[in-house]
């Protein structure tokens, strides 16, 4: 039984972490598509993944975004596992266990935030991030590993957080854009921020040891294919790691070991993998407009309820429906939606994926990570600036997450509510003091 710490990327946040009879799988996507079709895996998976995540005796999902809790990999890893021990997030705002039940897992453990959770194998303790995101760091023999996949942090909220962590040996975290982006940059300017900004991370955490990895998707939405031009390939990847002793490319397919905390990670087997071929999704029909106005309203309404009718500062925003050729003009001080002139707009899409948006379940979530819209233009082709379709993203998510004012004000009047904010507090004060408050944002 080996003593080093064996960490092997099956594809995209797919990993195994592995020591001693310990496997720990973490957030398994293998194939289809994510976010209502909005992504597809970048990189073939290769076919031992598949038996790595049947044997895995553990298992994480970090948070609900579908590249991440994937129902058909899940599916297909309950009929082949069902007795994995699951360590499912519960939060006062939402809890994934009877979600794992329902996929047919039978051990399911609630694992709550910043509460120790201990097996005869493994000592973890989940951290949560904004309204779903979370870290996980979990001991494994004297290895401390953080898996902070795709948390937004501000810097300074990272950099209080590490005296709470304590020492971390191995640190697993992303560093591709996941979502609609809001800038004009060059490509290579998007890419050398990101990549800047997971830098940042690891120097703030002081691991010993990073894994670059979560980063192996592409944008499928025909409105935001041009941001594939901005994703680090794997190429790319493996050359930035290559000037820092620190950093081992997460490769799909790749095995990396640590042969005692403190030492560096090395490759010790490796499975030749091909990129997938790129595919364009296909929206579906296009909706009447009487059923976009009456989506559209609805869901106005249930969002002034929410914030108490405080929605005026977001200001209108105006969708251009590509598909019906036509404009839809949301007003958030009345709660009012009206169809108007395709431009000017602070976004463009289709009609079937609006009504995603405003019916389904973290349809506002899927949108904006998903990247089903393209930002808007005036009459003369320019740019429409996209802060008011920020803070109504903004809005939305904070309500389809039970964070509106409508629940959130008996946050500090009960003990769980009072807990769930504490467990945020150098977050909340980081981002109150960097007033960073849109949507799609990067928050350094």
């Amino acid at each position: 039984m080996s003593t080093a710490l064996d960490i092997t990327v099956l594809n995209h946040a797919a990993v195994v972490l592995e020591h001693g009879p310990v496997r720990l799988l973490l957030d398994p996507w293998l194939d289809g598509h994510a976010f209502s079709g909005g992504w597809e895996l970048a990189r073939e998976t290769p076919d031992t993944a598949w038996d790595a995540m049947a044997n895995a005796t553990h298992l994480w999902v970090s948070h609900w975004h579908s590249d991440h809790l994937h129902p058909a990999t899940l599916t297909q890893l309950a009929a082949r596992n069902p007795d994995v021990r699951v360590l499912a997030n519960d939060s006062h705002n939402f809890t994934m266990v009877d979600r794992f039940r329902a996929l047919g897992f039978t051990d399911v453990r609630a694992l709550g935030e910043r509460t120790r959770w201990r097996d005869e194998h493994i000592d973890a303790v989940r951290f949560p991030t904004a309204a779903i995101d979370n870290m996980l760091l979990v001991e494994l023999g004297p290895f401390r590993v953080l898996v902070y996949n795709d948390c937004n942090l501000p810097l300074g909220a990272v950099r209080r957080l590490r005296e709470r962590l304590g020492r971390v040996d191995v640190v697993l975290l992303n560093y591709n854009h996941a979502g609609r982006l809001f800038t004009d940059d060059p490509a290579q300017a998007v890419m050398d921020q990101l990549w800047g900004a997971m830098v940042q991370n690891v120097d703030a955490l002081g691991s010993s040891v990073a894994i670059p990895y979560a980063s192996y998707h592409r944008y499928r939405s025909r409105f935001a294919l041009e941001q594939n031009e901005s994703l680090i390939d794997h190429a790319s990847a493996e050359a930035r790691c290559a000037h820092d002793a620190r950093f081992a490319h997460g490769s799909v397919g790749r095995m990396l070991r640590v042969d005692r905390p403190g030492s560096p990670a090395h490759v010790i087997r490796e499975s030749t993998t091909t990129a997938t071929e790129p595919s364009v999704l296909d929206p579906g029909a296009p909706l009447s407009q009487d059923d976009v106005l009456a989506v559209t309203r609805r869901y106005l309404d249930r969002l002034r309820r929410d914030w108490w009718g405080a929605t005026a500062f977001v200001g209108t925003v105006r969708l251009g429906l590509e598909d019906l050729d036509v404009g839809l003009e949301l007003d958030l001080r009345t709660g009012d939606a009206r169809l108007v002139a395709p431009r000017p707009c602070h976004a463009r899409t289709d009609s079937p994926i609006l009504v995603r948006w405003m019916e389904k379940p973290f349809g506002d979530d899927t949108f904006l990570a998903g990247a089903h819209f393209a930002l808007g233009e005036d009459s003369n082709g320019g740019r429409v600036d996209p802060a008011p379709l920020q803070r109504l993203l903004l809005l939305s998510v904070l309500s389809s997450n039970h964070l509106g004012p409508s629940r959130a004000w008996r946050l500090p009047l009960e003990s769980a509510g009072r807990a769930f904010l504490w467990a945020r507090r150098e977050e909340i004060l980081a981002t109150a003091l960097g007033r960073r408050f849109r949507a799609g944002e990067l928050r350094s």
